[in-house]
């Protein structure tokens, strides 16, 4: 287990973990020397939602293979999920550093600086963590990687290409 691999997915909502990462989160589930964890910073409660979102979330990632010991929910006042509100970056990077410290995570894996869909919880998670890794607060041996944001069609083309093709065999 020594050259076991600790990967940390950091994400905002419930959903992020299957709209955006799920290729790479199933990718490392399938190696042998990985062991993936979950941060989810919300419980999804944009709509009064939360409830259904949080079980959705681990059937997501059951379905996905990480267990529910590796999953870490938040429900903190000031990470609502919302377009509108930008998160404070010190309550991001005080609980990404903790788990990161508790976990001996060594590689953490998230959103890049432009959200994928330009969701402001998203771009807060990047810049808090950039923080970190300016601030120097990382352990070393923590690398970081972001999902780097393509053209809008790209992201959800697959929506609108399932979408019509339900339509047009109606």
């Amino acid at each position: 287990m020594r050259n076991t691999k600790r990967l940390l997915f950091v994400i905002a909502h419930p959903d992020d973990e299957v709209m955006f990462f799920g290729p790479t989160i199933l990718h490392y589930l399938r190696k042998d020397n990985c062991m993936v964890f979950l941060m989810c910073l919300s419980t999804g409660k944009n709509y009064g939602m939360n409830k259904i979102r949080t079980d959705e979330l681990y059937e997501s990632c059951k379905v996905l293979g990480i267990r529910d010991e590796n999953i870490f929910i938040y429900n903190h006042t000031d990470l609502p999920d919302s377009m509108d509100v930008k998160w404070p970056l010190e309550v991001i990077s005080k609980q990404v550093l903790y788990l990161v410290d508790a976990l001996s995570i060594t590689n953490l894996i998230t959103f890049d600086k432009y959200g994928i869909s330009g969701h402001q919880n998203h771009c807060c998670i990047y810049y808090a963590i950039a923080n970190l890794i300016l601030d120097r607060q990382l352990p070393k041996f923590c690398g970081v990687f972001v999902l780097e944001t393509v053209n809008i069609i790209q992201v959800y083309g697959w929506f609108y290409a399932k979408k019509t093709n339900t339509q047009s065999n109606e």
